[in-house]
Formats: structure tokens, sequence, C-alpha cells
């Protein structure tokens, strides 16, 4: 039977009809699709973003070994507790280490919703050794590296969601081409509310959730045995450097065990970290120095090692808000 002119013209329109609007529909899905895909440029983006500005990564942990001042006499350090007097049987050299030059670069690989990040930081500076018996004081050109890794994860929706950092190594500092270096063999951490971990290894992941937490009113006491390397070193704690800004950082010096040359103890009190608000997220670090850095005359080398990890303080029943915000503290 064969089709009548008007009943084959309505009947192609409507086939017209119908197609325009799978078109159209085509075209929404795949726009939807698309559109659920993130910019890879801009996932990068948002991880630097997050790592400059996180508790647990952020800028002022690159210098977090660093006193902030030239003056090893001065009242200014000392009044910030700065200076750290060698032990009795050491002589009485003090010291201060002043970063002038800080190179941080970061590296980001994105795979979907996991990234992962190694942050680098090439700090260039000066140690000053006052030396009462000669008074001299000392200057030592600082060349230091250090190596962080961190793994991050999407979180939330394609729009509204965010990057999470999962998990981090400690921050390692070394000198770089030291003609006699120290390291670091193992660190121990304890404190009076409960705290302990280990760190025997600086390149072994933890969680963020496993972050050391203390309380305001917590003693800290940290050991640390440092590795033979044949030559003789002394190892100091900073506490209480804070994520974000660069102020008040404390130096203590460890305690060299009597039987064993190799052993360092040494303590702090959470409530010298100048808590004006909790929770908060502080950066400490134990620092092994050449011996013949601190005692030796100007022909001596430079040469240092320090692991530096983030650390909690809170009361028990405190969260601490999302991480990477501006108002943090």
């Amino acid at each position: 039977m064969g089709w009548r002119n008007g009943e084959k013209n309505t009947t192609m329109e409507e086939t017209m009809k119908k197609l325009l609007v799978l078109l159209s529909l085509a075209a929404l899905i795949f726009a939807a699709f698309a559109g659920c895909s993130r910019d890879v440029d801009e996932d990068i983006e948002l991880v630097e973003e997050l790592l400059l500005n996180s508790y647990f990564t952020g800028a002022g942990s690159d210098g977090v070994t660093d006193d902030g001042t030239n003056n090893p006499q001065g009242e200014a350090a000392l009044s910030m507790g700065l200076l750290a007097p060698m032990p009795g049987d050491t002589g009485s050299q003090t010291w201060v280490r002043k970063i002038e030059s800080f190179n941080r670069d970061v590296q980001v690989d994105v795979d979907g919703d996991s990234a992962f990040a190694v942050i680098t930081n090439h700090l260039v500076g000066t140690i000053y050794v006052y030396n009462p018996e000669d008074d001299v004081i000392y200057e030592r050109p600082i060349d230091d590296s250090t190596y962080r890794e961190v793994t991050l994860s999407w979180q939330g929706g394609i729009r509204r969601g965010h990057w999470r950092i999962e998990e981090i190594t400690p921050v390692k500092v070394w000198t770089n081409g030291a003609e006699h270096p120290v390291e670091i063999d193992k660190i121990a951490v304890t404190s009076t509310s409960g705290e302990n971990f280990e760190i025997a290894n600086p390149l072994d992941f933890y969680g963020r959730d496993d972050v050391a937490r203390f309380t305001p009113q917590d003693t800290v006491t940290v050991e640390v045995w440092i590795k033979d390397t044949g030559v003789d070193a002394w190892a100091y704690l900073h506490h209480g450097r804070h994520f974000r800004r660069v102020w008040r950082p404390r130096r203590k010096v460890f305690e060299r065990d009597d039987t064993d040359h190799l052993h360092f103890t040494g303590t702090w009190v959470t409530a010298e970290d100048s808590l004006y608000r909790t929770p908060t997220v502080r950066h400490a670090a134990v620092d092994v120095i050449l011996a013949e850095t601190l005692e030796g005359d100007d022909s001596a080398e430079y040469s240092a090692y320090a692991i530096g990890f983030p650390y909690v303080i809170a009361e028990e029943s405190a969260e601490l808000p999302e991480d990477g915000q501006e108002s943090n503290e």
C-alpha cells in the first residue's frame, strides 16, 4: 500500500522531531559526563594550596630548625628561649641558626581521586656559634635540604568536594655534601597523657589521624639515638613551631646518657608552646649537630641532620576544624 503525500510528510516531521529530541538528550548526557571529570591542573593547584596551608605540611614547618636570629648573645634571643648552652662537660658555647632562604618545591601527581606529593626545600643560612673562651662568634654557612611525602584523597562530590591529606612522612633535614655527616637512628616519644610513638625511618608513612596528640598540660619526653658514623655529635629539641606562622620557635639541649654516648633524652611542657588557642597543631624537630661544628675553630664545617614531625595540642574531646582553612590556628 502506498503513502499518501499528507501522511508521508506528517510521519517524516514526527520522525525528525524525535531525532532532534534524542540528539538533544545525547548532548545533555555528554555534557553531564564531561562536567563530571575534574581538570587535573586545577586539582594540582588545589593540592598545592592545601599543602601550603595545612596543619601538617604548612609553610611554617619548612623552618622547623630555624632559630630566627643571628645573635647568639642577644637578649631578644634569650627572652624567646632560643639560647641553649652546651652541657657543662662540653664547654659553654651558645649558638643560633638563622635560615635566610627557603626554596620550597612541591611535585604533585594526581590519579583520579588520589594524589601523591613530594615536598622538598633548599635551606640556605648561617649558624652563629659563640665561644666565650675565645670571645669569638664563628659563622658557618648552612646548605641543607628537606624531604617529605604526602598522600591525599578527593572527598565529596565533583563540584563541592575537596582534597584531604591521608598520610604523611616526617620531614627529613640534612646537610648537603657534609664531609662528616651525622644521622638519627631512632626517635621515641612519650607523654604524661599516654601518647607514645616511634620514628625509625623518616620515609615511613603515618595517617593524619595517627599524628601525636598532647593535652595543653602535657609533659613530653623525647629520646633519640644517633647513628655511629665515627664522629661525635650533640642533639637538640625544637618545639612549638606554628604550622603557618613563623614566630616564637623554642629549642632545648638534650641530655646525653652517661652509659651510651649515642643516646639522648629531652623534655618539654606543651604549655610552653604559647598556646593562645586550642586545638592547634605545632611542629617539633630532633636536631643533631656535629660536635666540631659547635666546638671547633673557624675551619670547622657545619653538619647537621634533623627529623621533624607535627603534633596536635587539644583537650581529649576537642576536634580540629577542617584542614587548610585560613582561619585555623
